[in-house]
């Protein structure tokens, strides 16, 4: 199949920060797909949601928090290395506590930007090339599209 016939799936990922700039991040259970993978909460839209609405469901489902107030900003468009995944990133505040749901999230753990980076530097095998992308998202000052 040509990439210009490829299906794309809409994706919706949340940043969430606590009060000391710590971003959430869970960890993939066995049997998933990516599992062990470490990666922000979130995942693809069911029919009649928007992508806003899916990250609400998503964070109910994976963390069993209400939603906290989020801001889109930035996207990662459509390409190999997202699995032909668009992906709309969101940021918000979480102080805690939240309750990882076994079926989707092992464990999660609140972590700085510079351990995160060091980490994913240092063995990118503990994450996805879509998370790797996302990682660069936050990295940049403005907005982006990549």
């Amino acid at each position: 199949m040509s990439d210009a016939r490829r299906p794309v799936t809409e994706v919706a990922a949340g940043i969430l920060l606590d009060s000391q700039q710590r971003f959430l991040m869970g960890q993939r259970p066995l049997g998933k797909p990516y599992e062990g993978y470490w990666e922000f909460p979130g995942g693809k839209v069911e029919a009649d949601e928007t992508l806003f609405q899916a990250l609400q469901r998503e964070l109910q489902e994976e963390l069993g928090i209400a939603p906290p107030e989020l801001v889109s900003f930035g996207r990662l468009t459509p390409s190999p290395t997202t699995g032909w995944e668009f992906i709309e990133l969101y940021r918000g505040s979480h102080e805690g506590p939240f309750q990882p749901a076994p079926m989707e999230i092992e464990t999660g753990a609140f972590f700085e930007i510079e351990h995160i980076v060091t980490w994913a530097k240092n063995t990118p095998t503990d994450f996805s090339p879509v998370f790797l992308k996302c990682l660069e998202c936050l990295q940049s000052p403005t907005p982006i599209v990549i």
